[in-house]
């Protein structure tokens, strides 16, 4: 993770296209993640990522992308809606954290970028849920 200027999405895009691994070029603003076997479990990993930009300096996260690849093959795609991603997420952070979430075409994948605001009062803390399927 650098520390260094901020990086845009159109730009972070760009470089893992020409070859640059997510790693090299993720920051305290911006991450890269890959979608996990569910939805639930997708969206529950992208909380916590929003709930950790959210408590700093907020930032973009940019979902569909493997970070062991480079190149065009690391642009794997999210298959999961941003609007049903945005409001899952939301449901997820205490207080909820409204992320702006947009689709961006990458060849033949869908990436979905969330923007996350930076917190203006209190932690955002991930809700937790209990067996049964009772969030806490």
């Amino acid at each position: 993770m650098q520390l260094g200027a901020p990086v845009g999405v159109e730009e972070a895009i760009e470089a893992v296209r020409r070859g640059e691994r997510a790693p090299e070029i993720e920051s305290i603003t911006l991450d890269f993640k890959r979608t996990k076997a569910s939805f639930e479990d997708t969206a529950r990993d992208l909380a916590e990522a929003v709930a950790c930009f959210a408590n700093a300096r907020g930032g973009t996260v940019i979902v569909g992308v493997d970070d062991k690849r480079s190149g065009p093959d690391a642009f794997v795609g999210c298959g999961f809606g941003a609007e049903a991603l945005r409001r899952r997420i939301c449901e997820l952070t205490n207080p909820s954290v409204i992320v702006t979430a947009r689709t961006v075409r990458v060849g033949e994948s869908e990436l979905v970028v969330l923007v996350v605001p930076e917190r203006v009062s209190r932690s955002i803390l991930l809700l937790e849920e209990e067996p049964g399927g009772q969030v806490v």
